[in-house]
């Protein structure tokens, strides 16, 4: 092998025409493959970030859905106990009820009592 082919192979000066050419691609070719893994880097990093952010959404939510469990919850005791009340007040209003529909104590004695009175 002569030294003219090796140069051209390895695209030394030196190697002719063709070796030039040839540099000039393997150039671009590296200069495609740096464009390419530093796209792949910033597609990778923008991934990275909505990830972060699709995280934090998502504990955020779940933040948001366990205070409301604890309103619910919250809320349901309240409910429970306003619904005693409630019944006691019933139970209230029924007895008062039933009170006044009885006969007060000077209507029923009071008849014969104003009749003493009137004689």
């Amino acid at each position: 092998m002569s030294s003219s082919s090796l140069a051209t192979d390895r695209g030394l000066p030196g190697g002719g025409g063709s070796s030039s050419s040839s540099a000039s691609a393997r150039v671009q070719n590296l200069e495609k493959q740096i464009d390419d893994y530093v796209r792949r880097r910033q597609d990778v990093a923008w991934l990275e970030e909505d990830l972060k952010k699709h995280e934090a959404l998502l504990k955020k939510r779940e933040q948001y859905l366990s205070y409301r469990e604890s309103i619910v919850a919250n809320n349901s005791h309240k409910l429970q106990e306003a619904d005693g009340r409630m019944q006691q007040l019933e139970a209230q209003l029924a007895s008062l009820d039933w009170e006044l529909a009885q006969p007060a104590p000077e209507q029923r004695g009071g008849d014969a009592a104003s009749a003493d009175a009137a004689a």
